[in-house]
């Protein structure tokens, strides 16, 4: 009797890459039915599964949780619930996968393929071995055809793996190509297909497929090119700045070269914490030493032209090396010509590993196995949080019992709502963090739309640093505007804060407002312990700076964000914090909100209270109608004045495709799944995401992410908008333009 055939088509919503997979029920997971034997024609699987179909008479298996044949060990899918199972028994028999796309082929138009495959352990008393496929197994592309016997089909798959693509018992292997279409074609076949001029050719066994994908290249990547701006020579970064003349054997600068300088001016000024060391060269025409002092000479005139353009002394060095770095042969006028230059050498960072790493991203944000493990902020840099540490030990400090019973018995309340209702009768908030895990950032930023409204507008900053002159009319930060604001999380707190109207101030102090201080203090503390003395004065030089402002705005009303434990509101012997600081100059008692204590650490370091609740949201807890506050041993005695008026209890992390869910900030961020395969790149690979209307040479990416080779899905979280990608493997780089809708 004939067989009836016929596809369902239903409405399918997809979660993926980026673009549109038009393969219906990728991940064979919306089925009728979980069967839990082999089929035994193709219409026991037709009619368990939803949108797949069986081409010829053979019976492909929908293999589900409930599966339970003795004639087949199952293994776990690659994703969801539900796979594909086809056997290739020959060219008398072989099974397939069939589905109608959900939108045909546009001929000429290039396509992305990818799909997942695995071998069971036992199939039909026999133990499957690892199993060379070949150019006719793979995803071949039609109009829909149907043929009545098990016969393997004939025809040359589009996208075909190689004799060297092998399918493996348990282990499952991501298979790639692209084509381009030649026909609009309907529907997709998967499997072994008869190649009619070597019918030897066949990949025999079991194999499970899973994840189908197909996707229409809507853009495509170019290789990228470092910046202009610099040169990398091993560890060592320059500045490219060319063109500064002298006249013969003098060291005035020529009018000809003001505008290189110039353009150095600016990249300094885009950079405010980068250090370079302006080096003078010569030729060998004339002594040594006459060499050595017109090259000085020749640094200290552009050292002088810097200055004067308003970058500051600190950041500038200068020396002349004469003849001892040739570049060039001095037996020609060319050579000679090229030995006689100025070089700009970047002065590497102390918390940076090199100075290449003060020059470009993608020399911050690089593949965790060139961090060191110990350097967690580092890892936060690429989204790689506490699951992702190496973390040792476990704390086996044990809670105070009454802190314990306060905590048990204490009364939930969503920390964003309590907060933002006390907002309306504060001036001041201070907030601090724990700044490896940007949880805290994250939920900071969610608060800035109701802070604004609530008439605050000026948010000070620990890490950004003060000589970022230009960051509030740039609009976003750089890697050099501070340590922690390389974090994109951090970067792109700051821009929302800009964007919604609040100006960034740096409360930093420099080292001549510690040393003022310094002398202030000593005339009132009643210790002595240098440290302690030094804390202070740089917490009363902290709270002074955000003086200022009072003292510029009387009714100025601020948010202040520090990743240290001087939020604390106390005062011992002449030893005080800067919230207290900050109270004493101007009589304004600060909300001071602590989310360091209960938010996510590695076992060891965590307070021992953590994990006494389950929250799923931000949460404070009150015990007899007033906030829970852990009350913290003070190293100083008699010691007056509050801790903090809240603490914050966070939830541990929970994930959707390896990203942890508050990162997405309550719908502003949104997956974007980036398969570096598509790209030509290879794995592990780092992948940055820049905003199109910033320059990426300097820019703190709004998100960055490390996709290694196992298959797990990470995706990047990225507000709506456009952007330009950077994939670097190691190897090469690639940019790609992106859009986030």
């Amino acid at each position: 009797m004939m067989k009836i055939f016929t596809c369902l088509l239903m409405v399918l919503v997809v979660f993926g890459l980026n673009g549109q997979n038009i393969v219906p029920n990728a991940s064979f997971e919306t089925s009728r039915k979980k069967p839990r034997f082999m089929s035994s024609a193709g219409k026991d699987f037709d009619s368990a599964i939803h949108y797949w179909c069986v081409p010829n008479e053979a019976s492909t298996d929908l293999i589900s949780p409930r599966f339970d044949s003795k004639n087949l060990t199952d293994i776990p899918p690659h994703t969801g619930e539900n796979m594909m199972g086809i056997v290739v028994n020959g060219d008398y028999w072989a099974e397939y996968g069939k589905v109608k796309l959900l939108e045909p082929l546009k001929k000429g138009t290039e396509y992305y393929v990818e799909y997942w495959i695995s071998m069971p352990t036992y199939y039909s008393k026999n133990e499957p071995v690892p199993t060379n496929l070949n150019d006719h197994f793979g995803l071949y592309f039609s109009k829909s055809i149907y043929h009545y016997d098990k016969r393997i089909l004939t025809a040359k798959p589009q996208v075909g793996a190689t004799a060297n693509d092998v399918a493996r018992p348990v282990k499952w292997t991501k298979m790639t190509g692209r084509f381009v279409a030649d026909e609009e074609a309907t529907h997709l076949y998967l499997g072994q297909f008869l190649d009619e001029t070597d019918p030897g050719k066949i990949a025999k066994g079991y194999f499970f497929i899973d994840d189908v994908f197909v996707e229409a290249f809507t853009n495509s990547a170019v290789n990228y090119a470092p910046s202009r701006y610099y040169t990398i020579k091993g560890s060592t970064a320059s500045i490219n700045i060319d063109n500064i003349y002298f006249e013969t054997d003098k060291y005035e600068l020529l009018t000809s070269s003001y505008e290189e300088l110039d353009n150095l001016v600016k990249i300094l000024t885009k950079n405010p914490t980068l250090k370079i060391e302006i080096q003078g060269h010569t030729d060998d025409v004339g002594s040594a030493a006459h060499n050595k002092e017109l090259s000085f000479n020749r640094a200290k005139t552009v050292y002088d032209y810097l200055n004067n353009s308003g970058i500051e002394t600190e950041r500038l060095d200068f020396q002349g090396y004469g003849i001892t770095k040739a570049i060039a042969s001095n037996d020609s006028e060319t050579g000679r010509q090229k030995n006689r230059r100025v070089d700009f050498v970047v002065e590497a960072d102390p918390e940076l590993e090199d100075s290449r790493e003060m020059m470009a991203p993608e020399y911050i944000y690089k593949l965790s196995n060139k961090i060191s493990p110990e350097k967690k902020a580092r890892q936060s840099f690429i989204g790689r949080y506490v699951n992702k540490w190496n973390c040792d030990g476990r704390s086996d400090e044990k809670p105070k019992t009454v802190e314990l019973n306060q905590l048990k018995n204490s009364r939930p309340v969503d920390a964003r709502e309590h907060i933002i209702e006390l907002t309306k009768n504060e001036k001041a908030l201070f907030f601090n963090e724990y700044p490896d895990h940007p949880q805290n950032r994250a939920f900071v930023s969610t608060m800035l739309d109701d802070f604004f409204a609530a008439g605050f507008t000026y948010f000070f900053l620990e890490d950004v640093v003060a000589s970022d002159k230009e960051l509030n009319n740039r609009a976003y930060p750089v890697i050099n505007s501070g340590y922690y604001v390389k974090d994109p999380v951090y970067g792109d707190l700051i821009r929302q804060a800009m964007q919604k109207g609040f100006e960034i101030v740096s409360y930093e102090p420099t080292k001549a407002q510690v040393e003022k201080a310094m002398s202030i203090i000593k005339r009132t503390a009643k210790f002595s312990d240098p440290a302690l003395l030094r804390q202070t004065a740089k917490d009363w030089a902290r709270a002074m700076n955000i003086n200022r402002i009072y003292k510029k705005n009387p009714t100025a009303k601020i948010v202040v964000l520090t990743s240290r434990g001087n939020i604390k509101e106390v005062n011992s012997n002449g030893f005080k914090t800067m919230a207290s600081w900050f109270q004493t100059f101007t009589k304004i008692d600060p909300l001071t909100i602590d989310q360091r204590t209960f938010t996510e650490k590695c076992k060891s370091d965590e307070d021992p209270l953590y994990g006494i609740r389950t929250v799923k949201e931000p949460t404070i807890f009150f015990y007899k109608n007033n906030a829970f506050v852990k009350q913290e041993e003070n190293t100083i005695t008699e010691s007056t004045g509050k801790f903090v008026d809240l603490q914050i209890y966070f939830p541990r992390s929970s994930f959707r495709n390896d990203r942890p869910t508050w990162l997405e900030m309550d719908g502003y961020r949104l997956h974007q799944e980036v398969n570096p395969d598509k790209y030509g790149m290879s794995t592990p690979c780092m992948i940055m995401a820049f905003k199109k209307d910033e320059d990426m040479t300097f820019a703190v990416p709004m998100d960055a992410i490390e996709v290694g080779n196992t298959g797990t899905r990470i995706s990047l979280l990225l507000p709506i908008g456009s952007y330009t990608l950077l994939l670097n493997d190691g190897k090469q780089a690639k940019q790609v333009d992106w859009i986030v809708e």
